[in-house]
């Protein structure tokens, strides 16, 4: 399937280290704004310009904020944007303060505890949880429903390379290393539960009921069923590094870049 090109960031010259959709309102049926991570220390704010018709025309940018280090991961939950970067905290936001205009304004909690740069994170389904993965081999929880935010677990040396993905199911997390490794967690106990292994390392995770997609680094996208650990699918989808994949709800469809 062929794709056509509707807008680009033109003279932008920055290099982009990771995007969210974001969804400002529950009700919202598309999400109105997409956030730009990049290497010089800012997020980009974007909105949705639509025709007449009410048809995608492009992106205007309606906001900027500076962060700590190059940003490397973003997540949301109903209230609140986190975001990682290569310097250790991780940052709280207000979505409510996200269209402001050209805003430099302050996070609302900073969570410190890892010693490395934060690779990625995960909100938990009822958004009062935050996982969180670094180059330092630890996967910590983040208890975001309290006030201030607490460290409520932390799994040091889960892997031996850095964890390049996290992601909640109902029953466990699972995350993701350059070691090649994929690993389930019973967070209450702090022990791994299951473990899948590839050759090559693995750069993403992405979960959708009782199916596991991940990347790796030869550009294959793995999809299994981690209940049982069986391999549903092997797809060489990119020849090169796949930095991110995503499973598409109600569509049977994945994807990976």
């Amino acid at each position: 399937m062929l794709g056509e090109r509707i807008w680009d960031s033109g003279s932008l010259d920055v290099s982009v280290l990771c995007l969210l959709w974001v969804v400002l309102d529950s009700e919202q049926t598309q999400p109105e704004l997409l956030l730009s991570g990049g290497s010089d220390k800012r997020v980009r704010v974007w909105k949705r310009k639509l025709t007449e018709e009410g048809l995608l025309e492009g992106l205007e940018m309606v906001s900027m904020f500076g962060v700590t280090g190059g940003i490397l991961a973003f997540t949301q939950n109903s209230t609140s944007l986190a975001t990682a970067s290569e310097s250790f905290p991780i940052a709280l936001w207000k979505l409510s303060n996200l269209t402001f205009d050209w805003s430099d304004f302050e996070p609302y909690e900073v969570l410190r505890g890892h010693i490395g740069g934060v690779t990625c994170l995960a909100f938990s389904p009822d958004g009062g949880q935050l996982l969180s993965g670094g180059k330092d081999q630890a996967l910590m929880v983040w208890d975001v429903s309290s006030s201030p935010a607490v460290l409520s677990k932390s799994l040091p040396h889960s892997h031996k390379d850095w964890i390049t993905g996290c992601v909640w199911t109902p029953d466990c997390v699972i995350s993701t290393s350059n070691d090649g490794r994929l690993c389930l967690w019973d967070l209450q106990a702090g022990q791994c539960l299951r473990e899948i292994s590839w050759k090559n390392p693995l750069t993403s995770v992405c979960c959708l009921g009782r199916y596991v997609m991940a990347g790796c680094s030869e550009g294959a996208l793995h999809v299994w069923n981690w209940e049982t650990s069986t391999e549903i699918c092997h797809i060489a989808a990119h020849k090169q590094h796949i930095h991110h994949c995503s499973l598409l709800p109600n569509t049977g469809e994945a994807a990976g870049k």
